[in-house]
């Protein structure tokens, strides 16, 4: 890859993260792209800052179920909250 490029995405590559970082809770869903090679190391550094933070991957069926919630089809789903057993 052209280095001038590399250098050209870096910026949206840490602002990503930061977008990411500064703003997610416990049941938000995370949607990242793989297009481009600054989204790729956007995307790594995030996993690897949330994992150290505690945080745990699972696939949007997955949190659904363990949050008690039923997907239904045709809807947008952004964040599945912590139960009120969870938040006790």
């Amino acid at each position: 890859m052209d280095e001038e490029l590399l250098h050209r995405q870096q910026p949206q590559s840490l602002e990503a993260e930061q977008a990411v970082l500064g703003s997610v809770q416990d049941g938000d869903v995370i949607l990242l792209h793989d297009m481009t090679m600054s989204s790729v190391r956007a995307a790594l550094s995030i996993v690897d800052t949330l994992h150290e933070q505690g945080f745990r991957f699972v696939t949007a069926s997955e949190l659904a179920r363990l949050r008690e919630i039923r997907i239904k089809p045709g809807l947008t789903y952004r964040k599945f909250p912590p139960t009120q057993e969870e938040v006790k």
